[in-house]
């Protein structure tokens, strides 16, 4: 009995140590040798070193700077199809950015020692279909991954970068850039219910003719992507940087969306009952024709603590379009300096939309045509507790050319009804809330709200706000506001944009934010101008913040091929 007690203990601790074992990869290797099992005989190219691990149960395999493009064969399809992809295997974890002498993990530097996964000709000397496909319970960290060509058809035109099909692996620290499909996914591709973890990466400069250049996701997959950056990705169609359908369910948190262009959703898009969340991100400099950083069709989106800054529509929404009869969430976001060709500077929202828009600021956003912040047509918003000041209209004309009455700085609701409780409108050019078809009327019902001009409906007040500093992008209140305390309780949320706790008074204030005589931070900086070389505006028209109810409009290049004004 003591014997055989000895030798499973011994049995257990080999098993132990082989799953934990560590194979070596580094094309550099001249020795002749390549087993993997040291620096100096490592193999000289990856799969190799993927299936060893994977034979004896687990591992890892560590990987040394350089580019590798070998050769590969892909085993995902029956028969067996030469795709050119690396395939990752269960329970093997790869690490990149080695010089190739190592002997502890952490004395890697994957940023200075870049590892490449080249798909540009391993597959027959053609660029690979995939140049990475996923497994569960992988690991894939410290690499680069570019070269991949997508352009077969159904799944060979998704997923150029990494393709992951029911499968869940995890990602860090890698650069998804140059790829390329001529479906979904130019980068990443997650369907068939794949969820896997996405931290730290960057997607930069890949394509996709029909959406998600930088990861889509289809049928159920649920993917968490966390502090990643979307650059420069283009898509023909939807998403430049994100695609979410079929039931899709990503959620997005602490990323970054910069200069992503596409038709419809510059930097996002979802449709067919995808269910994404979108939380701490950053939309900048995304371009589209609908919705230049979001565009959203019947789908229950929710975009929590979110930035819309100088995004542009070439049409409507220049931040976001919402369409479809699902309700979208908008809470604690901010919205600055977007602008539209055509209407709804930062929001358009259409056909049956029902977004709930909570604790939000629109500042400085232009429209070219109608409703500066935003644009209402058949469809039924509800804004509670949103500051919308100081937006624009730049041709402030409306159906028939008549002149400047018919046009909405604020909100224009065109057939819309929306509702708007605890809110402060002011400082809007030309005119705060109008209704397309009676300009005489805001088209909205409105309760307990500062509007400027003023406005029926109980509670309603027509106050100058009395903002800390508009200037500085400040648009809490001074504690002789006449919005303190002057909101309705049962429709306010429980806490401001900043997370203080409301009502911090007898009753909840107006606006995003609740006055506190001892605040534990700034507001969230919501500049209206003027603007200066180091704030310039790029886009169709800059408003300049003369006065805190007089705006002008200073004439830029416009965009989307339109004249120069």
């Amino acid at each position: 009995m003591r014997k055989c007690f000895v030798m499973l203990a011994v049995s257990v601790l080999l098993c132990s140590s082989a799953f934990g074992a560590v194979w070596y990869v580094d094309k550099d290797n001249l020795s002749g040798v390549e087993n993997g099992q040291t620096w100096q005989t490592a193999f000289t190219t990856i799969q190799p070193a993927i299936h060893a691990a994977a034979s004896a149960g687990g591992g890892e395999v560590w990987v040394a700077e350089g580019v590798y493009d070998e050769q590969r064969v892909s085993l995902m399809h029956v028969p067996e199809q030469d795709t050119g992809s690396l395939m990752l295997a269960a329970e093997v974890r790869l690490y990149g950015g080695f010089v190739g002498f190592e002997t502890a993990r952490n004395e890697r530097n994957a940023a200075a020692h870049e590892t490449v996964i080249e798909g540009r000709a391993v597959h027959g000397r053609a660029p690979a279909k995939h140049v990475v496909v996923g497994a569960d319970d992988a690991l894939l960290d410290g690499f680069t991954i570019t070269g991949g060509n997508a352009n077969g058809v159904g799944d060979a035109g998704n997923g150029a970068g990494l393709f992951n099909e029911g499968v869940s692996p995890t990602v860090k620290n890698c650069k998804f850039v140059g790829n390329w499909a001529s479906g979904w996914g130019g980068a990443l591709f997650n369907t068939n219910q794949a969820a896997p973890t996405i931290t730290q990466c960057a997607f930069d400069q890949n394509w996709a003719h029909e959406g998600g250049a930088g990861a889509a996701s289809a049928d159920h997959a649920a993917p968490t992507i966390t502090k990643c950056s979307f650059t420069g990705n283009t898509a023909v169609q939807k998403g430049g940087a994100l695609l979410n359908t079929s039931r899709s369910a990503a959620v997005v948190r602490e990323s970054t969306f910069d200069a992503n262009t596409a038709e419809w959703g510059g930097a996002v898009c979802t449709f067919d009952n995808a269910t994404p969340a979108l939380i701490d991100c950053t939309f900048t400099y995304n371009e589209a024709n609908r919705g230049a950083a979001l565009y959203t069709d019947s789908c229950p989106i929710k975009v929590t603590s979110c930035a819309f800054t100088y995004n542009a529509a070439g049409n409507n929404g220049g931040a976001a379009y919402n369409r479809g009869s699902a309700q979208s969430t908008f809470a604690a976001c901010t919205f600055n300096r977007n602008e539209a060709w055509d209407n709804g500077g930062a929001l358009y929202n259409t056909d049956m939309a029902a977004p709930l828009i909570v604790n939000c600021v629109f500042v400085a956003n232009l429209a070219g045509r109608n409703g500066g912040a935003l644009y209402n047509a058949f469809c039924t918003p509800r804004l509670t507790n949103c500051t919308i000041a100081y937006n624009n209209v730049e041709r402030q004309t409306w159906h028939d050319q008549s002149g400047w009455a018919k046009a909405a700085g604020g909100i224009l609701n065109d057939e819309a009804t929306p509702t708007i409780a605890n809110c402060i409108v002011w400082g809007n050019y030309p005119n705060a809330i109008l209704s397309a078809q009676d300009e005489t009327k805001p088209g909205a019902i409105i309760r307990y709200s500062d509007i400027q001009g003023g406005c029926l409906g109980e509670g309603n007040i027509n106050l100058a706000p009395a903002f800390v500093n508009p200037l500085a992008g400040d648009y809490r209140l001074m504690k002789t506001s006449p919005c303190i305390d002057a909101g309705d309780a049962t429709a306010a949320p429980t806490t401001d944009l900043l997370d203080v706790q409301r009502p911090q008074g007898a009753a909840p204030d107006m606006g995003a934010y609740e006055y506190n005589a001892t605040p534990l931070g700034q507001g969230l900086a919501c500049y209206a101008g003027p603007i200066t070389p180091s704030a310039p505006s790029r886009h169709i028209g800059d408003l300049a913040l003369l006065a805190l109810a007089a705006i002008t409009v200073v004439a830029s290049t416009r965009r989307f091929g339109r004249a120069t004004a």
